[in-house]
């Protein structure tokens, strides 16, 4: 594994599905890298769509807090769970151009 993507997730069913995709559009095959989401206690769909997104992804790793803890609790969360040694903080309404992280 090169590469751990970790994406923070309170509230944000509306922008985490486009955020995600940007991340296979990187020039990275799956086995290369992984996303970790915390969910942070989310109100809205967000659980339910991170279980759908995992099992569309194989390399997606999600994560649940109970209660909202902060974008810093559920970045460490997520830190603690992954299994690279490079780590890559994306907020779940940030996007990707093509490219960026193989360049970087």
């Amino acid at each position: 594994m090169k590469l751990s993507i970790i994406i923070p997730c309170y509230n944000c069913e509306a922008t985490l599905r486009e955020a995600v995709s940007s991340c296979y559009t990187q020039g990275f095959s799956d086995d290369e890298f992984e996303i970790v989401m915390v969910d942070d206690g989310s109100v809205d769909r967000t659980r339910e769509l991170l279980h759908t997104l995992a099992k569309e992804h194989g390399n997606i790793k999600i994560f649940f807090h109970t209660k909202n803890k902060g974008g810093g609790a559920a970045r460490n969360t997520a830190i603690e769970n992954s299994s690279a040694n490079v780590i890559f903080c994306l907020d779940s309404d940030d996007l990707l151009p093509e490219g960026t992280m193989k360049r970087m």
